[in-house]
């Protein structure tokens, strides 16, 4: 059914004016981020009652990819169109720098390692909001 609905519902069917973000949609997609910055490192930790120690680990890693994903979000950005950042690309980035570290983040890791994978999951993310949905657009 998903598959259906997302190969049958095509952008050029959808009218320019309901595709367009505002201000007001802009803000409150702002006011997610931050509250995703607050809760998402205690909602990976949550299910780690046991040890605190274990859940103090979860929450810097994942704290420490979400800051890499961003950084990196915001440079790839500024490059990728010209010196201008495009926030909705570090807002994409910011989720997925928590969801790229989530699986691992209770592992013990050197501080470079959620650094690493949260900075690639801002790039790709800044890279495939920027580029490769601009192009997906044009082709389907």
């Amino acid at each position: 059914l998903g598959l259906n609905l997302g190969l049958g519902v095509k952008p050029r069917h959808i009218p320019e004016e309901n595709r367009l973000t505002n201000y007001v949609a802009d803000t409150f997609a702002l006011v997610g981020t931050i509250v995703l910055w607050m809760f998402w490192p205690s909602f990976n930790g949550s299910l780690l009652f046991d040890d605190a120690s274990v859940q103090q680990r979860v929450v810097v890693n994942t704290y420490i990819a979400i800051c890499a994903s961003c950084v990196t979000a915001m440079v790839t950005s500024h490059l990728v169109h010209g010196g201008k950042l495009n926030i909705l690309e570090v807002q994409n980035a910011t989720l997925a720098g928590g969801v790229s570290i989530g699986m691992s983040c209770s592992y013990q890791m050197e501080p470079w390692v959620p650094c690493l994978i949260g900075g690639l999951a801002g790039i790709l993310s800044s890279v495939g909001y920027g580029h490769i949905s601009g192009a997906w657009r044009t082709w389907v």
